[in-house]
């Protein structure tokens, strides 16, 4: 993350929108801290790229909404570790996107089967306290998930 910004003004983005499922470099990120702390100096240097005159917003997403991140982060492991900017997606994170665009990805697959509980709990609550089950409403659309 501490990279990102930089990376993004030199490319002349105008716009950024810096995702992570690690609450707390988020928080670290969006909240002043004391020079004393033990990550003020990386956070100085990220401070210093996002207070220039663009947008950028750092924000919490679930890991479960970051598997391309994380895929593509653990292929680093296995090479360099210097920064690497790739122009397209990486062969190996095909498999990734598509499960994504087809809805199969797991933050999808996780939203289904909560729906999915949430939906057995109703039946259950609706056995108990009636003798017909009525039909159910959900909030939550999960019919655009497939398993």
């Amino acid at each position: 993350m501490a990279s990102a910004p930089e990376v993004a003004w030199h490319s002349r983005f105008k716009k950024v929108l810096v995702e992570s499922d690690c609450l707390l470099a988020v928080k670290l990120v969006n909240d002043s801290l004391p020079l004393s702390h033990p990550c003020s100096p990386i956070l100085a240097r990220t401070h210093h790229w996002i207070s220039r005159d663009w947008e950028v917003q750092v924000v919490h997403i679930h890991k479960e909404g970051n598997c391309a991140a994380d895929t593509m982060a653990g292929h680093a492991l296995s090479g360099s570790l210097d920064l690497n900017i790739v122009h397209e997606a990486p062969a190996f994170l095909g498999h990734v996107l598509c499960a994504d665009l087809e809805g199969r990805g797991s933050y999808c697959l996780c939203m289904a089967q909560l729906v999915r509980d949430q939906d057995h709990k109703h039946q259950q609550d609706e056995l108990n306290t009636t003798e017909h089950p009525k039909a159910l409403l959900l909030d939550v659309p999960y019919h655009h998930c497939s398993n």
